[in-house]
C-alpha cells in the first residue's frame, strides 16, 4: 500500500522564475540531453516521424499508414519518495505522454534494476514497485510482454536507487496531426488539465538538497479514464501543442515548450497557488488550441470533467512574443534556450 502524507507536511519552495529556471538548467537533471542523441542516426530506414528531440519516438508503418510510438518511463526521484508510487508512475507517466499525442498504449517492457534483495528493505521495495506496476498496467490495458531483472546493483554495500525502467509502445491509426512538444502558432490558447491525485514538492526540492515529500494517493480507475479521455481529445485534431508536466513542475514544462523560440504570456495566479512554480501534481498536462477551437476544446474538457470530478481546467494564456511571462515575472526565450543547451558543458565532468 502506498501511504498518504498529510498536505500539511508539504512545503513548496518559493523561487523567482528566472533564478529557479537557471538553477534547474544548470543541474544535470534539468539540462538538454541532445548532445547524446544527436551523435547517432535516428532516421534509419527514413520512416522516423518524431525523433529523440520529442517526448515520444514515432515511426510510420509501411503499407498500413499507421504510426508506432515508443516512450520510456521511471523517474528515480519518485522512486526515492516511495517505491509503490514510483512503480505506478513508471507506467502511468509514459502512458500519458503517449495519450497527449493521440496514441493508445499497447504493451510494456521493463528492466527492473534493484540492489541487494537479501536486504529486507530492498526486497520490500521490489515487491511494492512490481505490484504497483502490475496494477497500473491493468488500468491502462497494456500487458508486460518482455523484460528482465537486474539485482545486486550496489557499490561498497550501498544500493543504487531502485529503478523499474519501462518502455511502452503505442499505436495511432495515422501519422497525421501529432501535436508538437513546442509552441507552434502565434495566438494559440494554452490550457492545463490537472488531475491532482498526488501533490509533491518535486524534483526541485531534491536538487536543493532536501528529500521531497508527497501528499495523496493514486486512483488507477480515474487515471485510466484520464489517459483515455486525453487521447480522445487529441484525436479530434484540434490540439496544436501538448506536453505532460513532470520533473520540476509546470513553470519548467512551459519553459521547455518555449524552445521553438515562441513565448507564452500566463495570467493565472490560481494554477500556481497550491504548488508554486516548481511543485508538481501527479498528473497534469498542457494542451494548446487555436483561438477558433477554444470553445470546442472547452466542451470536450467539460465532458471529461463530468467523468472525473477532481479534474481541474485552467486557461493559462496565449502564445506569442519572445518571453515566457508568468504573472508578473518574465524571462526572455533566448535566455532559456541558451541555458538549457549549455547545461551539458557545465556537467560533462561529472558524467563519467
Amino acid at each position: 500500500e502506498i501511504p498518504s502524507k498529510s498536505v500539511q507536511d508539504l512545503k513548496i519552495l518559493d523561487s523567482d522564475l528566472k533564478d529557479g529556471l537557471n538553477k534547474i538548467y544548470s543541474h544535470i537533471e534539468g539540462g538538454s540531453k541532445n548532445w547524446i542523441y544527436q551523435q547517432y542516426d535516428q532516421r534509419v530506414g527514413a520512416r522516423t516521424a518524431k525523433d529523440c528531440s520529442s517526448s515520444i519516438g514515432v515511426v510510420s508503418l509501411p503499407e498500413t499508414g499507421r504510426a508506432l510510438s515508443v516512450v520510456l518511463g521511471c523517474r528515480p526521484y519518485v522512486m526515492r519518495m516511495h517505491p509503490g508510487l514510483g512503480g505506478a508512475d513508471a507506467v502511468i507517466y509514459p502512458s500519458l505522454e503517449l495519450a497527449v499525442k493521440g496514441f493508445k498504449s499497447l504493451a510494456v517492457t521493463d528492466c527492473l534494476n534493484f540492489g541487494n534483495p537479501e536486504k529486507p528493505e530492498l526486497m520490500s521495495e521490489f515487491v511494492a514497485a512490481v505490484e504497483s506496476m502490475s496494477e497500473a498496467c491493468k488500468a491502462i490495458d497494456a500487458p508486460v510482454i518482455s523484460g528482465n531483472v537486474s539485482l545486486y546493483n550496489e557499490t561498497l554495500e550501498k544500493n543504487v536507487t531502485s529503478t523499474p525502467s519501462t518502455g511502452i509502445v503505442g499505436i495511432k491509426d495515422d501519422i497525421q496531426n501529432i501535436p508538437s512538444d513546442k509552441f507552434q502558432q502565434n495566438g494559440d490558447v494554452a490550457f492545463v488539465l490537472r488531475l491532482p491525485q498526488v501533490k509533491t514538492e518535486g524534483c526541485y526540492k531534491e536538487i536543493c538538497g532536501e528529500q521531497p515529500k508527497y501528499s495523496g494517493e493514486l486512483n488507477n480507475k480515474e487515471l485510466s479514464e484520464f489517459v483515455t479521455g486525453l487521447k480522445e481529445i487529441v484525436l479530434k485534431n484540434i490540439i496544436t501543442t501538448s506536453k505532460v508536466s513532470g520533473n520540476f513542475g509546470l513553470a519548467f514544462t512551459l519553459s521547455k515548450m518555449c524552445m521553438s523560440g515562441m513565448g507564452l504570456k500566463v495570467d493565472n495566479q490560481e494554477v500556481f497557488s497550491s504548488q508554486g512554480l516548481f511543485g508538481e501534481s501527479l498528473y497534469e498536462v498542457v494542451l494548446c488550441v487555436s483561438k477558433n477551437q477554444k470553445e470546442g476544446f472547452l466542451q470536450l474538457a467539460s465532458e471529461l470533467k463530468s467523468k472525473l470530478n477532481q479534474l481541474e481546467i485552467y486557461e493559462l494564456g496565449t502564445t506569442g512574443g519572445s518571453n515566457l511571462e508568468i504573472n508578473s515575472q518574465s524571462v526572455p526565450v533566448d535566455h532559456l534556450f541558451k541555458e538549457y543547451n549549455q547545461s551539458w558543458e557545465k556537467n560533462f565532468e561529472v558524467l563519467a
